[in-house]
């Protein structure tokens, strides 16, 4: 989007036309997330327990990366 373009380089953007988070996005999320971390430290994303972002690929790849995933209760994020 037009407004993207006017980010910061190290800010991570992506959209999708439904405007939900879903099944392809998360695990690009994290492999994003995942390149800026240092792999020998552990991080902790909280987020809200929302059904694609359960997504097993993503959740493994977090597991392998020291991120652990704290899933709150669906729409308790905001």
């Amino acid at each position: 989007p037009e407004w993207s373009k006017h980010a910061r380089k190290e800010c991570g953007i992506d959209v999708q036309e439904n405007g939900y988070m879903d099944g392809e996005v998360m695990p690009r999320y994290l492999e994003w997330l995942i390149k800026r971390l240092d792999s020998t430290q552990h991080y902790l994303l909280i987020m809200d327990r929302y059904f694609a972002h359960e997504v097993v690929s993503a959740l493994e790849m977090a597991a392998k990366s020291n991120v652990h995933i704290l899933a709150l209760p669906s729409h308790s994020s905001h």
